[in-house]
């Protein structure tokens, strides 16, 4: 008992927090908790299929969610918007398994660096097929990021590799995928696109899994369960950040995830990170968090809060 209570009294001084510096702490914690599941997927990369191991990451996810649908029942179910629901989680199948083939091709960083995409390919989306106003400083945001990526991939100097192809395919997935979620928000509960997004992935990535399908044995099936445990838990702090604490202030924490990419591909498997990676990748990042600004400072809660989604939605191909 006495440890339930000390539990519970760490809890309310956690909440005596201001909103913005719990925010600040979550979303550190989750890019360490997400470039840890790639770290690991790296790893377990060089026994198992790539389309074997996002799988595994999804189905342990959705293991983790079981327990918290138990308390739900069904409400989270509850939805008239279900073939709009397949096509995202279709989508999503197609770019998390281009990633992370990516995420085998090249190094760890620079894949993240070019995922970050995601949010600038969206608001250049939006514009085109929902119509949304997008003014002269959000297009100059667009083409900055644009100009990061290609400093980063270098078209015409050096060979433009399949895993730095996937990658962006990757992060163009992602975007249309932004789109969808911010039609299913309109009238759909955030709990309710996560659970069709995990439940209707599960067996979709099942079918590409076995064709590849190699029974790991026991420290590979750890690893895989750590991975989806590290994902699992870096989605949910993402949320956790953007629902506590103002956009403007937890975005740029987001660029911690390169740095902690870089320091895992270097210390784990030697990868050495280019000033071409550093300075795109830090282009690429200005882009979004200035995009994140923008809405955040807009003074809109419909905009601010669909930037909300995008920036987050970026964590989850990833």
């Amino acid at each position: 008992m006495s440890g339930v209570a000390a539990a519970a009294r760490a809890r309310n001084a956690f909440l005596l927090i201001p909103g913005n510096l719990r925010g600040m702490v979550a979303m550190l914690l989750s890019g360490l908790a997400i470039m840890a599941s790639f770290g690991m997927a790296r790893h377990v990369l060089h026994e198992l299929h790539p389309f074997e191991v996002v799988f595994f990451r999804t189905f342990f996810g959705l293991l983790f969610l079981i327990p918290w649908l138990l308390r739900q029942g069904l409400r989270p179910f509850v939805t008239k918007r279900l073939p709009l629901h397949t096509l995202r989680s279709a989508l999503h199948v197609i770019g998390v398994l281009a990633f992370f083939v990516a995420l085998k091709l090249i190094p760890l960083a620079e894949a993240t660096a070019l995922f970050f995409l995601a949010p600038i390919f969206s608001t250049a989306l939006a514009a085109i097929f929902l119509a949304e106003v997008v003014r002269l400083p959000r297009w100059s945001a667009i083409a900055f990021g644009f100009c990061g990526m290609l400093v980063i991939v270098r078209p015409g100097v050096a060979v433009v590799e399949l895993g730095t192809l996937l990658a962006l395919g990757a992060a163009c997935q992602a975007a249309f995928g932004m789109l969808i979620m911010k039609r299913l928000a309109r009238t759909e509960q955030a709990i309710t696109i996560t659970v069709y997004a995990t439940c209707l992935m599960t067996p979709m990535l099942a079918v590409p899994a076995a064709l590849f399908w190699i029974w790991p044995d026991w420290t590979s099936f750890w690893w895989l369960a750590a991975i989806g445990f590290s994902a699992a838990a870096g989605q949910y702090l993402t949320a956790a950040a953007f629902r506590v604490a103002e956009v403007s202030v937890v975005t740029p924490l987001m660029f911690l995830q390169l740095i902690w990419a870089t320091l895992i591909g270097f210390v784990f498997f030697g990868e050495v990170p280019s000033i071409f990676l550093w300075v795109g990748g830090s282009m690429i990042f200005a882009s979004v968090a200035f995009l994140a600004y923008r809405e955040g400072s807009a003074g809109k809660p419909a905009a601010e809060n669909d930037t909300k989604r995008d920036v987050g939605a970026n964590t989850q191909a990833s």
